[in-house]
């Protein structure tokens, strides 16, 4: 089975602005295009995923919008590039992710008492 990782991809272009000798040769770059490639969630062109199944299961899939995508990015256009900012945001959505799936603590909403009403999630 052939599923496309995360049935999206992010490809980001830099222009060389810096004269200076980088660890990373796009670090201090400005990002100056963001394009967004979306696909289905299986390749439907190669065996085995080229059955009903799978043209089904795309089918119905919702395929994320490109305005969704970029309002979820942590940068856009223009902001520079470095490759340890970089990291760090990766490492941080991954724990944000794991957090949202671990922890479930009770919402506090306005209620009569000193600390509101518990709801739970």
């Amino acid at each position: 089975m052939t599923l496309r990782p995360g049935g999206l991809a992010l490809v980001l272009l830099a222009v060389a602005a810096s004269a200076g000798a980088q660890e990373d040769p796009l670090d201090g770059r400005p990002i100056v295009r963001i394009l967004v490639v979306r696909h289905d969630l299986f390749d439907t062109d190669v065996a085995p995923t080229d059955s009903w199944p799978y043209r089904w299961a795309n089918a119905i899939h919702i395929v994320t919008t490109e305005g969704f995508v970029r309002r979820m990015l942590l940068f856009e256009e223009g902001d520079l590039y470095f490759e340890r900012e970089a990291a760090e945001r990766k490492e941080s959505g991954r724990l944000l992710a794991r957090l949202e799936k671990a922890v479930k603590a009770p919402l506090r909403t306005g209620g009569d008492g000193p600390h509101g009403q518990e709801e739970q999630p």
